[in-house]
């Protein structure tokens, strides 16, 4: 590792370093990774040095090549188990595909931005581009099921995220006895797949990886609603969207632009101080994606598990000709699939979220130093108590994790606290 200063003005840095890992295979279990980085202080130059406005100004930029080792201990080892009893004979089977050519994801992250302090840094603003490109992606590889296994660990592939990053911190009013002080970042990422073998698509579940396209791209077919003649459900047939048909089999699956990773992000907090009372208020948001509700089948449906509890949205199911709506006739048993993966099961998963608000009283120092105490903070505290959705029909939480899956999971709860910090 390497740094080196100049008049607290250029400052320059890099490091190398050899991993190994024993997760990978014994062809190649070692990587190397480095890293460059610069920045300049130009609040320290001479042309800056008396200016009554500007207290910081730092332009930096960094470079390097990192690995990730993501996985299970023993992917890369082609196992055999045994167990396999039959006839009160026992048996053995090959448990594990293996991949002695297994090594680490290679990151190449570049990022360039600045920091900027203006009014004796009164306002401090952070931004930042940032640029990453990962190669030799730890995958599942579809196999044949004649081969006993439907997947294989490879390095395989290559992903691009880019986005910026910005974090703004300001002291609007500050007196003698009150601050106000605003903290915000905002962060938005865009993905996409830029290499596969052969260019060929992998499916995964929900998603499909295809060149060109977010990581996390839905691959389903596309709900057109229902025939307000029958009730039957629609689907279009193909990326046209011109035709329609009711048999969920014969509709294409299609990449529609919904995604399960999220466009932008961030969070916007609030703290006033007046003498020892302080209250604080966090909001945070995210936007720009879809989740997909696993379970929304068993309580919508169309009668599909007609003994399950359903959703008061089958209320707006289709009952007559004429009907406009997107919940079709009810049938006991199901209407035609309805019940199956599609893009019905996609929701908005925009949302704003009250993730913290504290009311806190800090007692004066006068008031406790004869009793021995160096601080009395008591406090108020209140987590998740309010949560706004864009979609009026997400059923549960939109806070639901890289996968943006929900299947029934257990709510992120609403608490709230009471407590008291004493420092002696």
């Amino acid at each position: 590792m390497l740094d080196f200063s100049y008049k607290n003005k250029y400052n320059l840095s890099g490091s190398y370093r050899r991993d190994g890992s024993s997760r990978f295979g014994s062809n190649n279990p070692y990587a190397n990774f480095w890293s460059v980085g610069a920045s300049w202080n130009v609040e320290q130059e001479k042309f800056l040095l008396d200016n009554k406005i500007i207290s910081q100004l730092k332009l930096r930029a960094s470079y390097g090549k990192n690995g990730n080792a993501a996985i299970g201990n023993y992917e890369f080892f082609p196992g055999y188990g045994f167990g396999a009893n039959y006839n009160s004979t026992p048996g053995s089977f090959p448990n594990n595909v293996g991949n002695l050519d297994l090594t680490w994801e290679e990151n190449r992250p570049f990022d360039v931005g600045f920091d900027l302090g203006i009014l004796k840094n009164r306002v401090n603003l952070e931004a930042t581009y940032y640029k990453r490109k990962s190669s030799e992606l730890l995958l599942d590889v579809p196999l044949s099921a004649t081969s006993g296994f439907t997947t294989v660990r490879k390095n395989i592939g290559a992903l691009e995220n880019k986005g910026v990053e910005i974090t703004l911190n300001a002291i609007p009013v500050k007196t003698r006895d009150f601050t106000w002080n605003i903290n915000f970042n905002y962060a938005n990422n865009k993905n996409r797949v830029t290499s596969l073998p052969g260019g060929k698509d992998i499916l995964s579940g929900l998603f499909i990886l295809r060149p060109g396209f977010d990581v996390q791209s839905y691959f389903l077919r596309q709900y057109a609603g229902v025939d307000p003649a029958n009730g039957d459900p629609l689907w279009y047939t193909d990326s046209t969207k011109k035709s329609t048909q009711n048999v969920y089999s014969s509709a294409q699956r299609l990449i529609g632009g919904q995604t399960a990773s999220p466009k932008y992000f961030g969070s916007l907090t609030n703290t006033f101080t007046f003498k020892g009372l302080t209250l604080e208020a966090q909001f945070y948001y995210s936007g720009g994606n879809h989740s997909f509700d696993g379970f929304n089948s068993f309580y919508i449906g169309a009668g599909a598990f007609p003994t399950f509890n359903k959703s008061s949205r089958i209320l707006d199911r289709w009952q007559k000709p004429g009907d406009v709506t997107d919940i079709p006739k009810y049938i006991y048993g199901g209407n035609k699939g309805f019940e199956n993966s599609s893009t019905f099961y996609l929701n908005n998963a925009n949302y704003v979220r009250l993730r913290n608000l504290q009311l806190g009283y800090m007692v004066a120092q006068s008031a406790i130093s004869r009793l021995g105490l160096s601080s009395v903070f008591f406090y108020v505290r209140g987590t998740n108590l309010a949560t706004w959705v864009k979609d009026k029909n997400q059923p549960f939480d939109p806070e639901q994790g890289a996968s943006a899956r929900s299947n029934l999971n257990e709510f992120i709860p609403r608490t709230i606290a009471v407590g008291l910090n004493i420092g002696f």
